[in-house]
């Protein structure tokens, strides 16, 4: 997530949900870097064995940063009580 696209957000509590969102997501996609054909000095079982171990690795940071967003994301005011 981009600093512009977070200083739109109409509350601070709206950014937080969304860079948290942007954070999580990013962080799942870390495991398929184990899968690119740079990697050629494994074969295909033992980095598709290290992409599900580091999937889940990485699942329950990114589902806890997923969590803080929900969260965040409850206590955003609606558009007629932002004053």
């Amino acid at each position: 997530m981009t600093t512009a696209h977070l200083v739109t957000r109409p509350s601070v509590q709206d950014a937080v949900a969304r860079a948290a969102y942007g954070v999580a997501l990013a962080l799942l996609f870390v495991p398929f870097v184990v899968l690119a054909p740079a990697n050629s000095e494994a074969d295909l079982w033992t980095r598709v064995a290290v992409f599900v171990t580091l999937l889940g690795a990485v699942t329950l940071p990114a589902a806890a940063i997923a969590g803080l967003g929900v969260f965040a994301s409850r206590y955003v005011p609606d558009a007629e009580n932002a004053d």
